[in-house]
């Protein structure tokens, strides 16, 4: 059955003034939400990490007014706008714009506050907005209430950003270039057996059981992808490779089922690129991580012959309808 795009509610407004912020929130948040990460899609060196979620009501709902507070990392770009939003389960129309739901940030890292009222339900996300495109997104819910956690999703968050303005499958080849082989002074570190057996060490020093591992060397960088056992974010595996002496968490595409995660992963700092190839390589790299990752998905599912969490998940969010449409479209 063919997938219908899923519709994304991402309302938001421009800077606004802060008494304008303050009269516009429904009541003073105050019940701390526990929250759990879902599906995220960065691009190298890029992040959010939600830090709390406070709300006037116990539970994430429609009708509920909810306050994010968290931390940002650009560095694939000059700045971007932060953006907490929704995507609703089934074709729903346009909400009012509230103020609160959005924030410029430049290159580097920091802190941020948004709001928004939930006026339907659905699966809450922040993303990296430039030019009124995504640029990375982090879905997350209400932890112990599944149904509020967007683990897999059949989508990009850079299936519309910055590509070539022509559907012609030459034009895509010609905007992400030919692959990059190695460098022939390759740090011994970064070469696939160097790769696998950092990420063999990140799993030991996390206590995470390795369904699945493996490193495609088709390419420059290599990248590590599989299955581990276990619930585990986006910012569990940053806060693993920095532990590792020599590595850098450098973009990562995630997809958390129940009991597994599916992933991808790049260690390789932008240093050990050829200078000359970096624009390519940043290309080719998103690409490449959501193919992994859907790889790794596919085959574990396989695996489970038919009765794997990330199938029965992926088949929830196929039953959703209506289009995604990221803000100034």
């Amino acid at each position: 059955m063919k997938m219908e795009a899923v519709s994304s509610l991402v309302i938001a407004l421009g800077a606004l003034a802060a008494s304008a912020l303050a009269s516009s929130a429904p009541s003073e948040s105050v019940c701390p939400i526990p929250v759990e990460a879902g599906v995220s899609e960065f691009a190298p060196g890029d992040g959010i990490e939600i830090l709390s979620v406070t709300g006037d009501r116990p539970h994430l709902e429609s009708g509920g007014h909810y306050v994010v507070q968290g931390r940002f990392v650009l560095a694939s770009a000059d700045g971007a706008m932060v953006f907490l939003s929704v995507t609703t389960k089934k074709p729903s129309t346009s909400s009012p714009i509230l103020p609160g739901q959005m924030v410029s940030v430049s290159r580097g890292s920091g802190p941020f506050t948004l709001s928004m009222t939930l006026a339907h339900d659905g699966w809450t996300h922040l993303s990296f907005y430039i030019g009124g495109r995504e640029h990375g997104c982090i879905y997350f819910g209400e932890r112990g209430v599944e149904a509020t956690v967007l683990r897999t999703k059949a989508w990009s968050a850079f299936s519309r950003t910055g590509g070539p303005t022509t559907s012609s499958p030459d034009a895509l080849v010609e905007y992400l270039g030919k692959a990059v082989p190695p460098p022939s002074n390759l740090d011994p570190r970064f070469t696939p057996e160097g790769i696998l057996r950092a990420f063999h060490q990140v799993a030991s020093q996390s206590g995470w059981t390795l369904t699945k591992v493996a490193v495609d060397d088709t390419e420059f960088p290599h990248l590590v992808y599989g299955t581990v056992g276990g619930q585990h974010s986006f910012e569990e595996f940053k806060a693993a490779v920095s532990n590792l002496a020599g590595y850098v968490y450098a973009g990562s595409s995630i997809s958390a089922g129940r009991d597994s995660t599916c992933f991808a992963l790049n260690l390789t700092p932008r240093e050990q690129y050829p200078p000359e190839r970096v624009e390519t390589i940043s290309r080719r790299l998103m690409v490449r991580l959501q193919m992994l990752m859907t790889r790794a998905r596919q085959e574990f599912a396989s695996r489970q012959n038919g009765d794997g969490n990330h199938q029965d998940l992926s088949q929830s969010t196929a039953n959703a309808g209506g289009s995604r449409r990221p803000p100034g479209q």
